[in-house]
């Protein structure tokens, strides 16, 4: 019994390793209301993980439904391209109509050959006038020397 409980922990400890790792992180914003939306998602995309099989998509209807999330007609003029920036793999997402809400909710969904997963984005349009890329500066501060 001692040697059984033992391969299971072994097993258990090598199973995350084996495990296949994709999924989504932040949303990047290039647009405004009343544009044609233009973003892109990072991909989370693990050393061993191919993405050539990957597929994404606007989630279907009923996927909507059980997410209790509404499904307006606009969304379907999104349009979902993977595209490899640098190193780094990306959602492009981008609409064939203009986007005339000032916040749009919506789900994707990946597909590859060790699963899928569902993942909702919600965006903040602002108006044109007010819009402009958001980027976070940082500000060094000061130390004070010690006299000595």
């Amino acid at each position: 019994m001692q040697k059984f409980s033992k391969t299971l922990a072994i097993m258990g400890l090598m199973t995350p390793l084996c495990a296949s790792a994709l999924g989504t992180g932040e949303i990047q914003l290039h647009s405004a209301l009343n544009q044609r939306l233009n973003a892109e998602i990072a991909l989370v995309v693990g050393a061993d993980e191919p993405v050539d099989d990957l597929r994404v998509s606007l989630a279907p209807l009923e996927a909507f439904i059980k997410a209790v999330l509404e499904h307006p007609v606009y969304l379907n003029s999104l349009r979902f391209q993977i595209t490899s920036k640098g190193a780094a793999p990306t959602i492009k997402v981008t609409s064939t109509d203009t986007i005339r809400e000032p916040f749009i909710i919506f789900l994707i969904e990946l597909q590859w050959s060790q699963g899928h997963v569902l993942r909702e984005f919600t965006l903040l349009l602002d108006p044109p006038s007010t819009f402009q890329e958001r980027s976070i500066a940082v500000h060094g501060i000061p130390f004070a020397k010690s006299a000595g």
